[in-house]
């Protein structure tokens, strides 16, 4: 997305199920045990990314696991998945965004995973990148809400 640092913000995964449309933030790896972990943040993706880094987001099995939990669609079969990163950018609070879509096949009991384009498409549109940050501000809201005061 450039060469300077970028703080990744949410991973929001939108699978394809029965034709249908279904997004989740899956940014925390839940699927790792707690116990397991040197510190904390190892059981998050949010966090800065330096120029040329990377950031462990799981397997893709995991990320479309989380979602089907946050989703509450576990055994359902999607066919799709769109894998879409919200980050702010190193020198402002700039929503910068990235995404890319992949096929999901099964052969043999065996699911795979295969890219519809070559590379990951960035968001520049000031339009769909202010859609992002409300989408963004919306799940918050929703999630916060889920709480007791």
């Amino acid at each position: 997305m450039g060469a300077e640092p970028i703080y990744l913000m949410m991973l929001r995964a939108e699978l394809t199920i029965d034709g249908r449309r279904h997004h989740a933030f899956v940014t925390d790896r839940e699927e790792l045990a707690l116990e397991s972990l040197a510190s904390p943040d190892q059981g998050t993706t949010q966090g800065p990314i330096d120029s040329g880094g990377l950031v462990d987001i799981g397997s893709f099995g995991d990320i479309v696991s989380r979602a089907q939990r946050a989703l509450d669609l576990e055994g359902r079969k999607p066919t799709d998945v769109r894998l879409t990163a919200l980050c702010l950018s190193g020198h402002s609070e700039h929503l910068v965004a990235g995404y890319r879509d992949f096929r999901i096949r099964t052969k043999k009991g065996v699911r795979a995973f295969f890219p519809m384009q070559a590379t990951t498409r960035q968001i520049r549109s000031p339009f769909r990148r202010a859609s992002l940050r409300k989408i963004v501000m919306q799940e918050l809201a929703e999630e916060a809400a889920g709480y007791e005061e």
